[in-house]
């Protein structure tokens, strides 16, 4: 404490009783800034009167005790100190992969990593990069039935105890798309190339047919057959039906199948799997964020699988509202729940009453 400022200092005195305890009866507190220059005698008067002392606080030997605590306070302003960065520094060694020592294929792709940090982190990646298994010995790992951006995901998380920002999720699924587009668009050159070689050997038979082509298109036009009828069978090779197909074939399995909450349900397994257990209670309050009609059956599914009893109470809590319940058990999920988890349907039916 610099010497050249004032000093508030705290003062709290009191009698002590025979029982040997301080007496609240006689307790004061006084609060005295001091000058640098300090003060040449200070003091409380009338601290206790002498008939109390007496009678209350002298003991049989004569003697008087005061408890008296001086406090001083400090008004120096504390330093700032700026949030933890270990985390920032963590992720930049992984985007770096400096010092690396393992690394891990999962489908074809290369995520280079460093096996204190992961056995630091994970029970699991201890026991299998530093102990007895035979994956402690070699350089390179391959993981199956994981997709490389939920271990990718999970590496960030391990490294910097943070989920990937959506943002950074989107660019790693438009590099994927790109590639993807980029070896369809090879294919398709080579296709092309293929096409033209037989364009001229094509064209006699293309005239031979175009009669039979005319009998067969006179009757119902392709965008309108009847799922019913023949002719809809008789259309499946027509050019509607044929661009149906390719608009399948195009779309990735995101764009088909997948969505922020499946990611989130491989994420909670690959976290279950490797017993990071902060890394699954955040995707469970995430489903959870994202809780709706057409995911709550899925989601009930994952909770039951890896063992997230409240998220599991909280989805069948959310089934027991009966408007949520009819739109619910019209899903797809809902009849996948049904035949893999009779367990979780039996205590569906005891909250919802079904």
């Amino acid at each position: 404490m610099s010497e050249s400022k004032n000093v508030k200092a705290i003062f709290d005195a009191s009698m002590m009783g025979r029982d040997g305890e301080p007496s609240s009866s006689s307790a004061k507190r006084c609060v005295k800034v001091f000058p640098p220059e300090g003060y040449s005698s200070w003091g409380q008067h009338q601290f206790v009167k002498r008939s109390d002392l007496e009678s209350l606080y002298v003991t049989d030997g004569g003697r008087a005790a005061i408890m008296c605590v001086v406090t001083v306070a400090r008004d120096d302003e504390p330093l700032d100190v700026p949030p933890s960065d270990i985390g920032r520094h963590l992720g930049a060694l992984l985007d770096s992969a400096d010092g690396s020592d393992v690394s891990f294929i999962v489908d074809g792709e290369e995520f280079p990593a460093h096996r204190v940090v992961l056995a630091a982190r994970s029970p699991v990646f201890k026991a299998q990069l530093l102990g007895n298994m035979a994956d402690a010995k070699i350089p390179s790992i391959s993981l199956h039935d994981i997709t490389p951006t939920t271990f990718k995901t999970m590496l960030r998380f391990i490294y910097t105890d943070d989920l990937l920002e959506d943002e950074d999720e989107d660019k790693d699924e438009d590099k994927e798309k790109d590639r993807d587009s980029h070896r369809d668009e090879d294919g398709d050159e080579d296709k092309d190339k293929d096409k033209d070689n037989d364009n001229d050997e094509d064209e006699d038979e293309n005239d031979e047919d175009e009669d039979e082509d005319d009998e067969y298109d006179s009757g119902l036009d392709d965008d309108e057959y009847d799922p019913g009828s023949g002719d809809y069978e008789r259309g499946l090779g027509g050019p509607a039906t044929k661009k149906l197909q390719d608009l399948i074939a195009d779309k990735d399995d995101d764009e088909l199948g997948g969505s922020a909450t499946k990611k989130l349900q491989d994420l909670l397994a690959a976290a279950d799997r490797y017993a990071l257990d902060r890394l699954k209670l955040l995707c469970a309050r995430k489903l959870l964020e994202n809780i709706s009609v057409d995911t709550v059956a899925s989601t009930l599914a994952c909770a039951g699988m890896y063992n997230c009893q409240e998220l599991k109470k909280r989805c069948i809590d959310f089934f027991a509202d009966e408007n949520n319940f009819k739109k619910a058990v019209l899903t797809d999920d809902f009849a996948q729940l049904v035949l893999k988890f009779p367990s979780i349907l039996a205590e569906l039916r005891v909250k919802v009453r079904v």
